[in-house]
């Protein structure tokens, strides 16, 4: 997938407003496809990237944009693998992580998924 198709993926998503995590918080669904206790931290007063996830996304909200999980080279969705974004994206609409069907459909991004694959 190039780098383009990637970013025009990321831009649809942030146009929709729809939270990437859907109804679950941000650790508890990033939990579903990465140990966090095992990809480190990017600020030195932590060990893990849950711990960072909880003093950035949770104790001071605003430290980091909203989307932030797009950027984060530990989660490699911007640069990573076909597989990985691919991945998330499934994940993104999982019914256990997405239960608004309407929600699902209003999604250009991750209605699309299959086509991702040919990009």
């Amino acid at each position: 997938m190039t780098d383009v198709t990637r970013r025009r993926r990321f831009d649809a998503l942030r146009s929709t407003g729809a939270s990437w995590s859907g109804s679950l918080d941000e650790i508890t669904f990033l939990r579903r496809l990465y140990d966090l206790d095992c990809l480190k931290s990017h600020d030195r007063r932590f060990t893990t990237a849950e711990d960072d996830i909880v003093q950035h996304r949770y104790n001071n909200p605003e430290d980091w944009e909203d989307d932030w999980v797009f950027g984060d080279d530990c989660f490699e969705l911007a640069d990573g693998a076909d597989e990985v974004l691919l991945r998330f994206l499934a994940e993104m609409i999982h019914p256990a992580v997405r239960t608004d069907r309407g929600e699902v459909q209003r999604l250009p991004a991750l209605g699309r998924v299959s086509q991702l694959r040919q990009a």
